[in-house]
């Protein structure tokens, strides 16, 4: 069962958060990052825990870390880009990918590595 996460931290360089993203890829997470300091993370496979997350933005971001898992539905607002495709709509990813009930399979896809992210 698919896990998601919100990760609040602060990078100290964009080549600090290039390596923090390139890492969440590498592990086939799908991620969502639109503002400074917060990311959204999907785990489709499940096996990956909030420690984890801490430990691997502590190692590549620095000491200030807040890892949430975020489980059920829930509801959400936010105001930004909203324009009509995924690098103008700040968004699309979360209305696409966030509260969907385990979408890999709902897709038909069977590589997360293969799903979007957005920075």
């Amino acid at each position: 069962m698919r896990r998601r996460f919100v990760v609040c931290t602060h990078a100290e360089s964009i080549e600090k958060e290039t390596a923090f993203r390139d890492k969440l890829s590498a592990l086939g997470l799908n991620w969502w990052h639109w503002l400074p300091g917060t990311w959204l993370i999907i785990d489709h496979v499940g096996t990956i825990l909030t420690q984890t997350i801490r430990d691997i933005a502590m190692e590549i971001l620095g000491n200030n870390v807040l890892v949430i898992q975020a489980t059920g539905s829930f509801d959400w607002a936010g105001y930004g880009p909203t324009g009509s495709n995924g690098s103008t709509n700040m968004f699309k990813w979360i209305n696409d990918y966030w509260d969907k009930p385990d979408y890999p399979s709902l897709f038909g896809l069977t590589n997360p590595k293969k799903l979007p992210s957005k920075n």
